[in-house]
This record gives C-alpha cells, sequence and structure tokens, in this order.
C-alpha cells in the first residue's frame, strides 16, 4: 500500500453530508488529503506520507506520517481547512508511534466524528481534534447516560432555550477563567456586571454549589458537555 506503519501516525475521518453531490465526493477527499499531507510533511509529497481508505461513498479514513521537523498545529490545519473552502467535516486522532498509534489515532478520530454527530453546531466548525474533546469524546457512547448527567447536574439549566444557552456558555467561561469576572468579561466582550448577573442567574437555575470541588467538577464537565453535544444532551423546553 505504500505506507510504513512504523515511525509517528495521524490518523482522521474525513465525511460530507447529503448536501454535497455524489460526484463532487472524491475531489473533496483528495483535496482533504493534500491539504493535510501538505501541511504534515510538505517536503515528502502527499502520497508519500498519507493514505486514504474510503469505508462508503461519503466517508474515508485517513492516516498521515508527518515529517519530524514539522510541528503538529492545529490552529494551522483548521485555518487551513477553512480557507480553502472544503465542504466536507474533519475528525481528528492524536498523534501515535508504530501499529498500536496507528490504531489508536483511528480511534480517537472515530470518537470525534460521532461526537461531531451526536449534536448541533461546534465551535470547532468543520475540524475537530481529538485533544479539544477528549473528556467529552470518551463519554460519548451512551447519549441518554449523558443526558440523564446533564440534567442531575445543571437543573434547570440544561433546558434547551436560548437564555440558557448563553447563560452555560457564560458560567463555563467563567470556571475555566478561575471564576474572575474582569478575565471573564475581557474573553467575552461584555461588561463585569453583566458576567456577575449571568452567573447568579445560572447558579440559582442549576442549584450547585461551587465552593464544594466535586460540585464544581461536575458543573464544568456537564458544562463542556453541553459545549460540544448541545441540543442532543438538553432537556427540551415545556
Amino acid at each position: 500500500m505504500g505506507y510504513r506503519l512504523d515511525g509517528v501516525h495521524i490518523a482522521a475521518v474525513v465525511w460530507v453530508d447529503s448536501a454535497v453531490p455524489i460526484g463532487d465526493v472524491v475531489a473533496q477527499f483528495d483535496q482533504v488529503r493534500c491539504l493535510l499531507a501538505g501541511e504534515l510533511g510538505p517536503e515528502l509529497g502527499p502520497v508519500a506520507n498519507s493514505l486514504m481508505v474510503p469505508t462508503d461513498e461519503r466517508e474515508a479514513r485517513l492516516w498521515f506520517s508527518p515529517a519530524p521537523t514539522r510541528a503538529f498545529a492545529p490552529s494551522r490545519i483548521r485555518a487551513a481547512f477553512e480557507s480553502a473552502g472544503i465542504r466536507a467535516r474533519l475528525a481528528c486522532g492524536r498523534v501515535g508511534d508504530g501499529l498500536r498509534g496507528f490504531r489508536a489515532s483511528l480511534k480517537q478520530a472515530e470518537r470525534v466524528k460521532a461526537l461531531a454527530l451526536a449534536g448541533g453546531a461546534r465551535p470547532g466548525g468543520r475540524v475537530m481534534f481529538y485533544d479539544d474533546v477528549a473528556p467529552v469524546a470518551l463519554l460519548a457512547d451512551d447519549l441518554e447516560e449523558l443526558r440523564r448527567f446533564v440534567t442531575d447536574v445543571l437543573g434547570d439549566l440544561s433546558v434547551d432555550d436560548e437564555r440558557n444557552s448563553w447563560l452555560r456558555e457564560t458560567l463555563r467561561e467563567f470556571l475555566l477563567r478561575n471564576r474572575s469576572y474582569v478575565a471573564t468579561a475581557d474573553a467575552m466582550i461584555l461588561h463585569r456586571n453583566t458576567i456577575q448577573y449571568r452567573v447568579i442567574q445560572a447558579m440559582e437555575l442549576c442549584g450547585q454549589n461551587l465552593d464544594d470541588p466535586d460540585a464544581a467538577f461536575r458543573v464544568q464537565m456537564a458544562l463542556e458537555v453541553c459545549r460540544w453535544m448541545a441540543p442532543a444532551v438538553l432537556r427540551a423546553k415545556q
């Protein structure tokens, strides 16, 4: 097959939805393969350092063996992908060594794809990386259990509506920034008082005590699940 299994590997799953005409699929996959190969090892060429295996008419598995001199930079890959206007979607695993890494990276990529399909729009756009979503991806196999977890932890904050959406995102940013109203306001480009008001509202809805480390961890985890898997894990509004 012309692809060496020793060395290091990055696996990915690429797919297109029904909006892409079937006659355009192969060209889309080739474009993705060449773009990633160019980003990961431009001096090696797209064939020498990559392998593509179609799994059906709208999906393919990809492996790349990045050049030792080329750092793996998800932000650069995401920017190149979006800039090229590619209509396919991409889920990437971690860098792994040898045959074990070849397999493990694919499994990670498949978990990311499953996560991408589980809910609606994602902050990662058309390209998602395992390292960005690993904790959630590991739990995504049991959607019903995840939905129950989110409801138990977030209470009424888990209801699917627009107000709760920005309350959840504000609380997630607040916890991510060590509960700093100033840092959260800067990150979200909002007034400090707005952040404080939203956090109070969010905490009243979820009813958790953030002074309890275990409760704070559960809230943060539930918010991260919502970030990547809403609306699939949310409660319908009555």
